[in-house]
């Protein structure tokens, strides 16, 4: 490896100790998804634009999303951290540069962490392939090495923003290895990819960059067969396809990739997720505590799942051979489950408050039952007739600012925030319905629908 980086990240609420047995994969649509594993949060390839919505690649070419996140930026739990592969407007939107913490970490190529820096991110580190940086967290350190990736073939590649792969690697703190997980990033299949299992054998799993996405008719990224291909290439005990059916420029769709699969004879070792979908997995105690504790294992039970969104049917763990005898090679198990995403105590965005700031945010639910409730009726009105007149706007303001300021009596001074967070939105609201702009019209209606749902959740 040719560079060695290091970076400390803080312990929150009092520490304790360090799970190393049990870690999930939440697929949140595009290349974006949250792992969680050993007391880190991690979140790659940030992408919240909506059904409808636009993106920009560069060039001229822009490409319509076809389908919604799983959830929207502002629903985050804190993070310790991001993954990018590489600077593109599907992998780093707009929403992104806009609303992520601007201190958050982000481990990404040379060239993305030079333009973020630029646009006000503080804390980038670029990688050039081979390079390594050591990330410590409490009881556990994470190794994320940068892996080969070409974006397109020949001379197109000078076109196209550099992008990498990311192996991580988890250890204890006695320097035992528990986990090891590829990503692929953007990237066609290449002769630099057989160096991987090479450096990094024995991968439990790999989340694979599909879609088959062409630009001015060039494939971009691996469609089904090179999907297949890399399966083969890398050996991952367990494969997730993400980055599939969510742009209009993704030609390959994922029944493609579940028909190569199957006629591959690989279809039992790989795991579909649709958007909202969990990956929960199990790693074995013989990975993170003694060989003497091997006994203590748990055989972790199996279940069905269908995918609301590929309509596939499979089931987890999803490899060869029964869990218990999964267990005792001393593989990575796992099951596919719904996710609900945890109520969290923050501000979204990866940002982590601090007690003092989410006091008397349980004192706000009456209120905010009440405006969340106006809002989304105001957006959707504003939504379905916006040529009636200012005279609609005007009522529905006046009728939201009215339940605000009630709301604030009724509350106290806690409400104070709330207030003027609402007027705000009523105003940022009237903007952008008055300009009649689209993507402006679907984020109103967005603000509406999150206070509807920042309502039920501090009610419930």
């Amino acid at each position: 490896m040719k560079n060695q980086q290091q970076l400390t990240l803080p312990v929150r609420n009092g520490g304790g100790r360090t799970d190393f047995e049990r870690g999930s994969i939440l697929f949140v649509g595009t290349a974006t998804v949250i792992l969680r594993y050993a007391g880190f949060t991690i979140l790659t390839d940030p992408n919240f634009l909506h059904s409808g919505d636009h993106v920009h690649l560069g060039y001229g070419l822009t490409s319509r999303r076809l389908t919604d996140p799983a959830l929207d930026i502002e629903e985050l739990l804190p993070l310790d951290l991001c993954l990018l592969s590489h600077l593109h407007g599907d992998h780093f939107d707009r929403i992104a540069e806009r609303k992520l913490d601007k201190h958050l970490p982000i481990i990404t190529t040379r060239h993305a962490a030079a333009s973020l820096k630029r646009k006000g991110f503080k804390a980038t580190r670029g990688l050039g392939t081979w390079d390594t940086i050591t990330i410590r967290k409490g009881g556990a350190t994470l190794r994320v090495s940068s892996m080969p990736g070409t974006h397109a073939p020949g001379p197109l590649a000078l076109l196209l923003p550099p992008v990498m792969g990311s192996l991580l690697e988890f250890e204890t703190a006695e320097g035992k290895r528990t986990l090891r997980l590829y990503i692929s990033g953007d990237t066609l299949i290449h002769e630099d990819l057989k160096e991987i299992p090479r450096r990094f054998p024995d991968i439990d799993i790999a989340l694979l960059h599909l879609g088959g996405t062409r630009v001015l008719g060039l494939l971009v990224t691996m469609d089904a067969e090179q999907g297949v291909e890399a399966i083969k290439m890398i050996r991952p005990h367990t494969t997730i396809p993400i980055h599939y059916n969510d742009y209009t420029v993704f030609k390959s769709p994922l029944r493609d990739f579940q028909k190569a699969a199957r006629a591959a004879g690989l279809e039992r070792k790989i795991v579909y997720l649709s958007h909202g979908e969990s990956y929960g997995f199990n790693v074995p105690a013989s990975r993170w505590q003694g060989a003497q504790s091997q006994a203590m294992e748990e055989t972790m039970s199996t279940r069905t799942t269908t995918g609301e969104e590929h309509g596939a049917t499979h089931t987890a763990p999803a490899m060869v051979g029964s869990s218990a005898a999964t267990l005792r090679d001393g593989n990575v198990s796992g099951t596919v489950s719904r996710q609900y995403w945890p109520k969290s105590s923050t501000r979204g965005n990866g940002r982590h408050d601090t007690p003092a700031q989410t006091t008397g945010a349980q004192g706000l639910n009456t209120g905010l039952l009440l405006i969340g409730g106006i809002g989304l009726g105001a957006a959707l009105m504003y939504l379905f007739d916006p040529e009636k007149g200012r005279w609609r706007r005007a009522l529905v303001r006046d009728k939201v600012i009215g339940a605000t300021n009630q709301a604030s009596q009724l509350l106290g001074q806690t409400s104070r925030d709330l207030q003027n967070r609402t007027h705000g939105i009523v105003a940022e609201a009237g903007s952008a319905l008055g300009d009649s702009a689209t993507d402006d019209e679907r984020e109103t209606g967005r603000k509406a629908a999150r206070m509807t749902r920042a309502a039920s959740s501090l009610s419930s």
